[in-house]
């Protein structure tokens, strides 16, 4: 992930701390390029081709928190600390933020944590056996309901935080 110069801006230091340390472990492009080379070649391909794109949905998801820790506290923050922008109208251009940010940093964690306990020998070298589990709960029953009802907000009020947006570009300090 490209470098964002977050010491310019008042942020929750431990929380971006966190993101920073796991951005540096998803920082190469696959799984294969993570592990040791030795360990590696000792993986059935299916295995490798599997880790691959398990490694790619933990590092998508976290670039996806990022996003939004960023939307929260440098936009968000920024427009009604240092705008003294209303809440409800920051609001209307970010809603849902908070939720969609628990939601997606509890998944994570789930999936950091199945990482750290399928770690083979070295701190490098993990391989997942099991994940669906972890899919289930995130996509299914309550967890599905919820993150419906978060999303549809969220993406129901687009165009309106759009032409919320435009119009406050008329704002010169904005």
């Amino acid at each position: 992930m490209d470098a964002f110069p977050i010491e310019d801006v008042v942020v929750d230091a431990a929380l971006w701390s966190d993101f920073s340390s796991d951005a540096l472990e998803f920082e190469a492009e696959s799984w294969s390029l993570v592990v040791d080379s030795s360990f590696c070649n000792k993986q059935e391909k299916d295995v490798i081709k599997r880790q691959d794109v398990i490694y790619e949905l933990m590092q998508t998801e976290l670039h996806h928190i990022q996003t939004l820790f960023i939307m929260s506290e440098v936009f968000r923050k920024g427009m009604k600390e240092e705008l003294q922008m209303d809440h409800s109208t920051v609001d209307r251009i970010f809603p849902c933020l908070d939720e969609l940010l628990e939601s997606h940093k509890s998944f994570f964690y789930n999936l950091r944590e199945r990482k750290q306990e399928s770690r083979e020998g070295s701190d490098r070298n993990f391989v997942i056996n099991r994940i669906g589990d972890i899919l289930v709960q995130q996509f299914s029953a309550e967890n599905a309901e919820k993150m419906k009802l978060i999303y549809g907000e969220f993406c129901s009020h687009h165009i309106e935080a759009v032409n919320l947006f435009k119009e406050l570009q008329h704002n010169k300090k904005f």
